[in-house]
């Protein structure tokens, strides 16, 4: 008689989830507080008991260790995160997790517990995640990584559209209405209320505020309206637009005041 442990801190669901798997001629299964033993009488038995294991606790250590170990990465690399912050950061980390290969983490771990059980006959799953799958726990740190860089970014850019809204709030509108004219070679015509074109001044007041050098149009056009403050601001021929984050940022900066012409002569000029 042979047999095998699997030592795990939650013995009834691992037997549980391996009952429900197509069973291996051979084999008996004991539980207790410890976990799992495995028992066979021949070699073969063994082998083929061992071949299963390999594919099916790859699934099972991803669906219970995952969750863990990501907030493990999360605590000691980001300690300084409030408690909020970090399980927001470990909802969005599953997520990314999860979209960076099922299969590859899969793959990694069958590998190793190949290797591992091709000469040992008692498997501590905790302690088989903490040394074993140091490349799986890598594609874990990448996914945390991720995850904080776009948070950070995301609460950035949250506070630089709050920074935005309040310049804008602070100043009298120069002109009521603005009409922007995205053009089909890149950059922007700026119209006022009456029509009247407005593109050169606003190009001048950005070049003195920002010295010589290239223009970046986009840029022009969020200066040029947070200094204008208009009440109401029409997008002509928006299809030319070609960043649609300038975009977002002046409907989010002008929340209920931006709209989108369907059609006029400013939108048929120059076509």
């Amino acid at each position: 008689m042979q047999q095998l442990r699997l030592t795990t801190a939650e013995p009834e669901f691992f037997y549980k989830a391996y009952a429900a798997q197509p069973a291996v001629n051979g084999v008996d299964i004991e539980k207790d507080d410890a976990g799992l033993v495995f028992k066979t009488v021949t070699d073969e038995d063994m082998k083929n008991l061992k071949k299963a294991l390999v594919k099916f606790l790859p699934g099972v250590i991803i669906e219970r260790y995952e969750p863990r170990e990501l907030y493990k990465i999360i605590k000691n690399e980001y300690g300084h995160l409030t408690g909020g912050e970090r399980r927001e950061i470990l909802n969005n980390a599953l997520d990314t997790a999860k979209e960076q290969g099922f299969k590859d983490k899969v793959g990694e771990i069958e590998k190793r517990l190949g290797d591992f059980l091709s000469s040992a006959d008692d498997l501590v799953l905790d302690g088989f995640v903490n040394f074993r799958l140091k490349e799986y726990r890598r594609i874990l740190e990448r996914a945390v990584n991720n995850t904080v860089e776009k948070y950070v970014s995301e609460r950035e850019y949250g506070e630089f559209i709050e920074l935005l809204r309040y310049f804008v709030s602070m100043q009298s509108p120069r002109e009521d209405l603005v009409h922007v004219v995205a053009l089909a070679g890149g950059g922007y015509s700026l119209y006022n209320g009456t029509l009247r074109e407005i593109t050169r001044q606003c190009i001048e007041e950005f070049s003195d505020a920002m010295g010589e050098g290239h223009i970046n149009f986009d840029d022009l056009l969020i200066s040029s309206l947070i200094t204008l403050a208009p009440l109401d601001i029409i997008f002509h021929r928006s299809e030319n637009i070609n960043n649609k984050e300038m975009r977002e940022t002046v409907e989010q900066v002008f929340s209920g005041r931006t709209h989108v012409c369907g059609g006029c002569p400013l939108c048929r000029h120059g076509r």
